[in-house]
């Protein structure tokens, strides 16, 4: 396996750190197929109770997926492999027997951040940024944001966060709901741990039983044939094109509706 993701253990928990910070962690095909082993090694061990996942530096948790390299695949290439394969190991890391932490250590974008709402809880620094900058390249959620946002934090806002591509600082995203706590940067370590220390409080198999009846209360993963045929849409027009293009050149985008 690679740097681009590092793995560390505990007795009882587990830390899976995206190793990308010079990319702000954004995600590319390779670290999605790490992911995904990871996961299927972490769900097969009965001894470990949490997995807590974070971002390298202090920067960004996630930008999400890596706008050049997506750039790169063919509108049928998002359609039928990227969408679908981003589904597929966020409904694993979703349906972990684990409690899942997104330990939020900077900026969350994105994949990055369908990334975070896959995860059971969400603990944020306090100067942290999160949103859904898609539409603003022209293009849109692919890894189930669309469900997972609604459900999470109902249509008004989610609509907010998508149409308009806008972030929240994670105060907001904490009244929101889509975070559970925001804490200063020095505080973080220390709350994650706190966190995890209620979280032993409860007796495990108990535990995983409660997990999987709540989640039976979001019917997410139904959104795979949309969003992929979405992004493939998306992926075609002179609009996403000009969308890649201002943001390599750092530059507003001149979007002309085709």
């Amino acid at each position: 396996m690679s740097e681009l993701l590092k793995v560390s253990r505990s007795d009882l928990s587990a830390t899976l750190t995206i190793n990308r910070p010079e990319k702000r962690n954004s995600l590319i095909p390779e670290m999605l197929d790490q992911i995904d082993l990871i996961l299927d090694e972490i769900a097969n061990d009965p001894k470990l109770r949490i997995l807590v996942i974070t971002g390298a530096g202090d920067v960004a948790f996630s930008a999400g997926a890596d706008l050049s390299v997506f750039a790169s695949f063919s509108p049928e290439e998002v359609r039928s492999k990227w969408v679908p394969k981003g589904h597929q190991i966020f409904r694993k890391l979703f349906e972990l027997p684990q409690i899942t932490i997104a330990k939020i250590n900077g900026d969350t974008f994105g994949g990055g951040l369908e990334l975070a709402l896959a995860c059971d809880l969400r603990i944020s620094r306090s100067d942290a940024r999160l949103g859904f900058p898609e539409n603003r390249v022209g293009t849109a959620p692919g890894w189930n944001g669309f469900q997972r946002a609604v459900e999470i934090v109902g249509v008004a806002r989610a609509k907010e966060l998508i149409l308009t591509g806008v972030s929240i600082d994670a105060a907001k995203a904490e009244s929101w709901g889509l975070v559970h706590q925001s804490v200063s940067y020095q505080e973080l370590d220390r709350a994650t741990e706190s966190l995890q220390s209620e979280i032993f409080k409860s007796a495990p198999h108990v535990q995983k039983i409660s997990k999987q009846i709540l989640n039976t209360f979001q019917s997410s993963h139904s959104n795979t044939v949309m969003e992929s045929i979405a992004g493939a849409f998306a992926h075609q027009t002179k609009d996403f094109q000009e969308g890649v293009s201002a943001f390599k050149e750092k530059r507003p985008s001149n979007f002309r509706g085709e």
